[in-house]
């Protein structure tokens, strides 16, 4: 705040007419005093011409809260003319309006009214008569006064009462002058920031609200229709375009295969091996040739084909939506060629399911057995090759690279053939492959092993022997030996023993159960559970019962299904002819009195007698009917099915001599595949083409193969005669 000037005509500083002390306005002028370098420039205000009437005040003000406006700044005190209460008052001028700025507002100082001061009359009312100083004491004293005021009294009598040298007074001076300082550079500190604030400012822009523009759209029907019709034409150019197609779908992530049948130039036929490359994927030819490559692109794709000892083959093909099968392609060899024959050991036709091969070099054998073989450049004067076929015995070919002959290749079957031998002093078991090579004994004999408790049957598919002897020298209670049923592994010349018993007779294989007959140790004659016939799983390993009587008149295997008539001697049951699965299942009553005998007339045809009566049983149907006499022939023919299920073989005897004929089941018609003295069984097959059949005429017993495609038959080994899979025979 600025304090007031002297005025040069006045020499004593008075209040209401009173002197003031030196020291006391001093003491006040030094807290008042501010630096108005810091101030704002405050314009100069007018002044009001003082009332030639009525007295003058000249003292000088002292601060208040609130300073009247005319005293700030640099002058002189002015006069304040008292207006009567019964004056009219005079209308203000009305204030001058601010114009409307569109951006920031430029602050303008705008000059207030001139106020007007009435002159003091002598009429005027008195201070007292003004002023309540009841409500308003910070008008006449200052705060920190101890003693009551009179408030009788005006305010000049007041005045002459107050020790202006009072100690008191000058600390309530000072803290009024602090305060009113404070304050005062609080109202410019804010003054400035407010004009700081007005400059920095800027107009706002005006921001319009985002609409969502998809609901918008979509609630347009005009928009909807656009969209869909540039749908559609986008779908039309994509399926006119093939490239732009492609580049969609494949954007898409969807993905095709391409297969191709690979062919030698020179035979025409299938290549193995060989390498199809499209598209950074690759993949190789199987056995007919054929290679397919999956998970590759659309569109124009080249393709890479390459096999050692064949020129490389590059093309550009388009694949589209699918499989994309391009076909055959053939390649032409650059390598080194041999020709091999490949024929049948036994009948010496063309052998044409077969391959043979060298590394990555593969071919396949023709309609006439022959198969060429091309391979890179080796440095080796000499290479060995194998051809291999199903169902034969794979051969090792040592061939002169030099060569320019075909090479003749035998083939022969790969399953061994299973024999006991006496060669060296004891019924040893063997095996060895049916051209007579890699013969071995598999199970050593014991020594006290006798021939006619000898019995052996290889499983029809696997390479699984069925065998029982005495070799244990496990002996009952009488001292008689018993038998053991081991199942013997070729491959791994693995024995398992299945049971021990006083005798044992096999009767049939059907899948990979083993059917069998066992007289139970230790019971006896007159025992109704002494026959058993039983049935044991090769998988499982469990042995499982299927009847039991005393003994059975007869019992007939007939594809995997087990006929049989129990004695009715010490009978467990009642008599009858019966069936069982070899699971156990399906048991049946076919016929409800004692069976004697029963005979297999024809493959699908039983005769069967009841005492003095003749009956016929249909295997299809199971239907039984009466017949007038006994058959021509009373002799149970033996059918053991090929491997395939289509042919069964059997052996006949005619005109003295005996007869090995096959059965075709489809056309139910015999061929008589060779007539010689002594074929007897038992008899098996090797495979669906290849038989072994038994000599045994008195000269020699040995084993035989032949083919069903021709040839001669060719003997293995000079055997041991053992019962096999044979009629049934009584104990």
């Amino acid at each position: 705040m600025l304090k007031p000037k002297k005025s040069e005509d006045s020499e004593e500083l008075t209040f209401m007419g009173h002197n003031i002390d030196p020291e006391i306005q001093k003491k006040v002028d030094d807290y008042m005093e501010i630096d108005e370098s810091t101030l704002a420039e405050v314009p100069e205000i007018p002044e009001v011409p003082a009332s030639k009437e009525g007295p003058t005040s000249t003292a000088p003000l002292l601060p208040t809260d609130q300073l009247p406006e005319l005293v700030k700044g640099d002058a002189e005190p002015k006069t304040i003319d008292i207006k009567h209460f019964d004056e009219p008052e005079e209308t203000p001028p009305e204030p001058i309006s601010e114009p409307e700025e569109s951006a920031v507002p430029e602050l303008k100082v705008v000059d207030k009214p001139k106020k007007v001061i009435a002159p003091i009359s002598e009429d005027a009312p008195l201070d007292s008569e003004l002023i309540d100083l009841t409500t308003d004491p910070d008008l006449i004293a200052a705060p920190g006064f101890d003693e009551e005021l009179d408030k009788t009294k005006t305010i000049g009598e007041l005045a002459v009462a107050i020790p202006m040298d009072d100690a008191q007074l000058n600390t309530a001076i000072d803290e009024i002058v602090a305060q009113d300082a404070d304050k005062l550079l609080e109202v410019e500190d804010q003054k400035n920031q407010d004009d700081a604030e007005i400059e920095v400012a800027k107009p706002k822009k005006i921001k319009k609200p985002r609409g969502n523009f998809f609901k918008a759209w979509l609630k347009n029907p005009l928009y909807i229709k656009l969209t869909i019709f540039a749908g559609l034409v986008l779908i039309v150019i994509l399926a006119i375009l093939p490239t732009s197609r492609y580049f969609a779908l494949n954007l898409a992530g969807v993905r095709v295969s391409t297969s191709i049948k690979m062919l030698d130039d020179k035979t025409g036929l299938p290549l193995k091996n060989v390498e199809l490359v499209v598209n950074n994927k690759s993949a190789k030819s199987d056995g007919d040739g054929n290679v397919r490559v999956d998970k590759v692109k659309l569109g124009k794709q080249e393709i890479i084909i390459k096999k050692l000892a064949f020129a490389e083959v590059k093309k550009k093909v388009t694949l589209g939506w699918g499989s994309n099968p391009l076909g055959e392609q053939r390649l032409v060899p650059t390598g080194t060629q041999f020709t091999l024959i490949a024929k049948d050991f036994a009948s010496e036709k063309p052998v044409t399911i077969a391959e043979v091969n060298f590394g990555d070099s593969s071919a396949k054998f023709n309609a006439s057995g022959e198969a060429i073989l091309t391979v890179p450049t080796v440095e080796e004067e000499e290479i060995e090759v194998s051809v291999s076929a199903n169902s034969y015995r794979e051969e090792k070919v040592k061939i002169n690279v030099e060569t320019t002959e075909k090479i003749n290749v035998q083939m022969v079957p790969a399953k061994k053939h299973v024999f006991v031998s006496k060669q060296k002093g004891k019924f040893d078991l063997y095996k060895v492959d049916v051209d007579g090579k890699n013969e071995e004994v598999i199970l050593e004999a014991t020594g006290i092993e006798k021939e006619e408790s000898l019995s052996l049957s290889t499983h029809p598919k696997k390479p699984i022997t069925a065998f029982s002897s005495t070799r244990e020298n496990t002996r009952n209670q009488d001292g008689f030996l018993l038998s053991t049923l081991n199942i013997i592994y070729l491959d791994t010349k693995e024995v398992v023993k299945v049971t021990q018993s006083e005798r044992i007779q096999i009767v049939d294989w059907s899948g990979d159960k083993l059917i069998y007959v066992k007289i139970t140790q230790g019971a006896s004659q007159g025992n109704p559970n002494r026959h058993k016939i039983m049935s044991y799983d090769i998988e499982s390993g469990s042995e499982k019962e299927l009847a039991t009587t005393n003994y059975f008149n007869d019992i007939v295997s007939v594809n995997g299904v087990i006929y049989y008539s129990p004695a009715i001697y010490q009978i467990n049951g009642k008599v009858g002819l019966y069936r069982i699965n070899a699971d156990g299942t399906n048991k049946k009553t076919i016929f409800d009195k004692e069976v004697w005998n029963i005979f297999r007339t024809a493959y699908d045809k039983f005769s069967f007698s009841v005492g003095q009566d003749w009956y016929e049983l249909s295997l299809a149907s199971d239907e039984v009917k009466k017949v007038g006499g006994a058959p021509a022939v009373l002799k149970s023919k033996i059918y053991i099915n090929s491997p395939n299920g289509k042919q069964s073989i059997w052996v006949d005897e005619r005109d003295g001599k005996s007869v090995l004929l096959n059965y075709t089941i489809d056309q139910k018609t015999d061929k008589v595949l060779i007539t010689e003295s002594g074929i007897r069984n038992p008899i098996y097959w090797l495979d669906d083409d290849h038989l072994v059949y038994r000599i045994a005429d008195g000269t020699e017993v040995a084993d035989y193969i032949m083919s069903l495609s021709g040839g001669a038959p060719k003997k293995i080994r000079d055997v041991t005669n053992t019962v096999g899979i044979d009629r049934w025979y009584y104990f």
